[in-house]
């Protein structure tokens, strides 16, 4: 792994803290959709490159059950599951993101 230069001039290490910091950052830009790209993040702690993963949900689903299976899954993975990023090789999502992420799964029915 390389420590790169950002969009603030800073050399930051790729990290758990570095990878939240350039989220965080650019928070304010993430649309109602949460497609969120941020190829070259502010902030001076912001690693330069990261990048979320995303799931695409359909708002309504013919199945309710499905559709309580699925919605239980994703919030165990924005809560609980939270912890097992770092050993999957991913960092764990800021809680602004998260916070976002449940009530846009709250549209899913």
């Amino acid at each position: 792994m390389a420590s790169l230069q950002n969009k603030a001039g800073q050399y930051v290490s790729p990290s758990d803290h570095s990878g939240q910091a350039a989220l965080l950052s650019n928070i304010a830009q993430m649309p109602s959709n949460l497609r969120l790209y941020v190829p070259d993040p502010d902030g001076a702690e912001s690693y330069p490159i990261v990048s979320l993963s995303w799931l695409l949900l359909y708002e309504r689903y013919p199945d309710q059950e499905k559709s309580a299976a699925l919605k239980r899954f994703v919030t165990w993975g924005l809560s609980s599951g939270q912890p097992y990023a770092t050993e999957l090789g991913y960092i764990a999502l800021p809680a602004e993101i998260t916070s976002l992420s449940r009530a846009a799964l709250e549209r899913v029915h």
